[in-house]
């Protein structure tokens, strides 16, 4: 799936759980199933017209006030040339 930022992915991914399960998954359930089943997200962009990574989160296997939580580990500086890109380590927590 592709979508801009991590909550909208999420979002689809909860909504295509919800229509493809039971009909009485709740959405604490759901949002679980997802956190279970999901381990990395990598997130890609269009930079200087080149699609490149532009982050790599974790998901943590707990929920944080009952919503998936990303753990940002790398994201693409957007301050560097496109000839030279460059990721910031955003964790030293990757595997």
């Amino acid at each position: 799936m592709h979508m801009s930022t991590d909550s909208l992915l999420v979002g689809e991914v909860w909504l295509a759980t919800v229509m493809g399960a039971d009909a009485g998954v709740r959405p604490h359930e759901a949002n679980q199933m997802i956190s279970d089943a999901v381990d990395l997200l990598v997130q890609i962009g269009i930079r200087n017209e080149v699609r490149r990574v532009v982050a790599i989160s974790k998901i943590a296997k707990d929920l944080k006030n009952g919503d998936v939580f990303f753990d940002s580990v790398y994201r693409y500086v957007e301050e560097f040339s496109a000839m030279e890109p460059h990721w910031e380590e955003l964790s030293e927590n990757f595997c």
